[in-house]
Parts: C-alpha cells; structure tokens; sequence
C-alpha cells in the first residue's frame, strides 16, 4: 500500500510543480520578443548591405551582441530566415541574400603591394569601432573610433586599408578624408574641454563629442 501523503504537503508538491510550469512559460514569452527584435536588425543590416556575405561570428560582431541570450537568439533567426529563403547560407557558412551577386575580396598579395582608397558610409556600431559599408564590396572595413578621423555616423568618407581580411577578421583601416556629412545639426549637451566648446550629441550611434570651430 502506498504511503499516505497530508493535505497540506499534497498543496506544497502542487504548489512546486506550478512554479516549475510557470519558470518555462517565463522563458518562451520573453525569448519571442528577443528573437522579433533580434530579426529586424539583421533585416536592416543586410538591407544596408545587399551584396554583404557573413559568418555568424561576423554578424555578432555587426550586431554588437554581448550576452549568452542574443547569442542562441542569433541562431534560431538565422535558421529560420534561412528556411524562409530570406537569407542563403554558402558552403563556408557565410549568410547572404539569395539573389545578391556575392562578390569575391581581392587578392591579399595586391591589397599588401598597394592598398586601394575605397568609399564608403560610416556605420558607427559600438564606441570603440566602426564600419565603413562599400558598396559592392563583401566584407566590411573596420575601422576604430580613434581613426575615423572626425567622421561620425552616416558620413561618406574615403577609407585606406591597413590590414587585409584575414579567416577570423575582415579588412582594417582608416578614415582618410570626409567626403560628405550626413547631417549638418547636431542635438545634444555642451561641454567645455581643454580644446575648447563641445557637443555631445543626443543619439545612439554618435559615440564621440564634436568639437565647435566657433562659439554657439
């Protein structure tokens, strides 16, 4: 015969299974939001990049994802925008658009004898670096914040490469000259450093104060 169990540990036993039902539930209400989010950004990114072709880790690096959650949300996008034909995956794991003209990088020997002077717009994804978008272009050329060279977010700008893509990195380089700013106003707090007045702007992708050539 089976041990009889009191009333009140029969509820503590239900009580616990609710909890460890709930805990799941948690799980999968926040992760669909994370993985909605998570997709419209790789959208934008390969719409701002069409003939683009990345690997995972690249698009980690593009994305500016840091935490395990973004990671594994990371992965069941791209499964799912490759099973919806939305994006393409090539024999060395890099994800593309279906229908984009993936275009091959120059040989390493030639960038090495003489790196070309390439335009592109500035994608200032994090405070430390940046990427300049050629068009036409595969991968794109990181750039660190303290080689932009003034140039901010948006900007069109001629980019000399220092280093050429290597299997874990793409090309490296730096800012040259500003062809074209993007915006001509600029919202944000003045500060006052040892250079003189400065603002620093209210937006998310302009990471660095920009320095007034004349007072306000």
């Amino acid at each position: 015969m089976p041990p009889k169990t009191s009333p009140s540990g029969e509820r503590r036993s239900n009580d616990k299974r609710r909890k460890e039902r709930r805990g799941p539930e948690k799980e999968r209400a926040a992760s669909p939001l994370l993985d909605k989010h998570l997709q419209a950004r790789v959208a934008d990114l390969f719409a701002l990049r069409p003939t683009a072709a990345l690997t995972r880790e690249a698009l980690t690096e593009h994305l500016a994802l840091t935490q395990v959650e973004e990671y594994r949300s990371l992965q069941k996008v791209l499964k799912v925008l490759c099973h919806t034909q939305q994006l393409a995956k090539d024999a060395e794991g890099r994800y593309h658009l279906p229908t984009a003209p993936v275009q091959r990088s120059p040989e390493r020997s030639a960038a090495r004898d003489k790196p070309p002077l390439l335009e592109g717009k500035v994608d200032h994804v994090a405070p430390y670096f940046a990427f300049v978008v050629v068009p036409g272009q595969e991968q794109d050329i990181r750039v660190r914040t303290v080689c932009l060279n003034g140039a901010v977010h948006g900007d069109l700008v001629q980019v000399k490469l220092s280093k050429p893509s290597t299997r874990d990195r793409g090309p490296q380089g730096r800012v040259v000259k500003v062809l074209e700013r993007r915006r001509n106003l600029l919202v944000g707090r003045l500060m006052q450093g040892p250079e003189g007045v400065a603002v620093m702007p209210d937006h998310k992708r302009l990471h660095e104060p920009v320095l007034l050539t004349e007072p306000p």
